[in-house]
C-alpha cells in the first residue's frame, strides 16, 4: 500500500500489520536496523513508524517523494537514454555492493532508486536477506527500458568500477553465470571478470 502526501511516500504491507504491541515493536526495531544499514543509500528525511490502533499496529516506511530513476528514464528523449541507463546501472551497482558487503538485499527495480543531493538513494521498502544469485542475474539481465544491448552497455560502464571480485563472489554471480553460453549471460560474465 502506498500513499503520497506532503512530499513523502508512505508505504506499508499486509505483513506489517500486527495484532499485538510486542510484535509490532519488534518489527519496528528490526526495520530501523535494516534501514540504517543502507548507509549512503538511505534518503535524507527517511522515517519508520508504528501506528498503534485498537488491536491493530501498522509499520510504515516513509521516504521523500523523489523522482525515481525509472520515471526519468521513461521520459528521456532518445539521445538522453544512454545517460539515464548509466545512472540507473550506477544505482544498481551501489545496491549490489551494499548487498555483498552488508548482506542486505534491495529491489533492483528502476522505480526503487532516485538521486538526492548528488547521490543514489533507495526509495524501496524491501530491506531483506540476500537474494539468491539467479534472482540477481534475472534483475541484471532484465532491461528497465529499451534493448538489452543498451542496458548491458550501461552495466559495462559501471559494474567493473564499483564492484570488486570479492563482491561478485559473495553475491554468487560468477558461479551462477559459469555454465551459461547465451550471449547476454556471456557478456555479463565478461564484464564482471573485469572487476578489480
Amino acid at each position: 500500500m502506498l500513499y503520497k502526501t506532503g512530499g513523502f511516500c508512505l508505504r506499508t504491507r499486509l505483513e506489517w500489520r500486527f495484532g499485538d504491541d510486542e510484535r509490532g515493536r519488534a518489527a519496528l526495531r528490526e526495520h530501523v536496523r535494516r534501514a540504517a544499514r543502507l548507509g549512503p543509500l538511505l534518503p535524507a528525511d527517511t522515517a519508520v513508524a508504528l501506528a498503534v490502533g485498537a488491536g491493530d499496529h501498522v509499520l510504515w516506511h516513509i521516504v521523500p517523494d523523489l523522482p525515481a530513476l525509472g520515471a526519468e528514464l521513461r521520459t528521456a528523449a532518445g539521445p538522453e537514454r544512454p545517460h539515464q541507463l548509466v545512472r540507473l546501472a550506477s544505482a544498481y551497482a551501489t545496491a549490489l555492493r551494499l548487498g555483498a558487503r552488508e548482506g542486505l538485499a534491495l529491489d533492483l527495480e528502476a522505480h526503487a532508486f532516485a538521486e538526492q543531493d548528488g547521490r543514489w538513494v533507495y526509495l524501496g521498502d524491501r530491506l531483506g536477506e540476500p537474494m539468491p544469485a539467479p534472482a540477481l542475474l534475472d534483475a541484471l539481465l532484465r532491461p528497465p527500458a529499451g534493448p538489452l544491448a543498451a542496458w548491458l552497455d550501461a552495466l559495462d560502464q559501471v559494474l567493473p568500477t564499483v564492484l570488486t571480485r570479492d563482491d561478485v563472489a559473495t553475491l554468487g554471480l560468477a558461479g551462477a553465470l559459469a555454465s551459461s553460453e547465451a550471449a547476454p549471460e556471456a557478456r555479463l560474465r565478461a564484464l564482471l571478470e573485469r572487476c578489480a
